[in-house]
């Protein structure tokens, strides 16, 4: 038997302690304000959880579905950079910063 100091033990006449009046659970639904996705990769389309709130993803050639948006689709132009041949001085090619590809200019 556990001994219960006199400082926390209860009367035998104290009234239960009062429950608490159950809450009804509310439940709000904020929309997001993000416009329509327009620049996501092809095949990708933007959609609205009703259960969830919030954007998912949706490839609709694969049916993959994600929470996380898709990278944009690159940018060709940007992804090759000019480099100067250390082979050859004077001689330059480009490399595709993405793919590692490289070809003659």
């Amino acid at each position: 038997r556990t001994e219960v100091p006199p400082s926390c033990a209860v009367p035998a006449s104290a009234p239960p302690a009062p429950r608490p009046a159950p809450v009804s659970p509310v439940r709000t639904t904020v929309q997001p304000t993000r416009p329509p996705a327009t620049d996501l990769p092809e095949g990708w389309e933007q959609h609205l959880s009703s259960q969830h709130g919030k954007f998912y993803y949706i490839n609709t050639r694969t049916k993959e579905t994600t929470w996380t948006r898709p990278p944009k689709p690159a940018n060709e132009e940007s992804d090759w950079q000019r480099r100067e041949s250390s082979k050859y001085p004077g001689k330059f090619y480009l490399q595709n910063l993405r793919t590692g590809e490289t070809k003659w200019t």
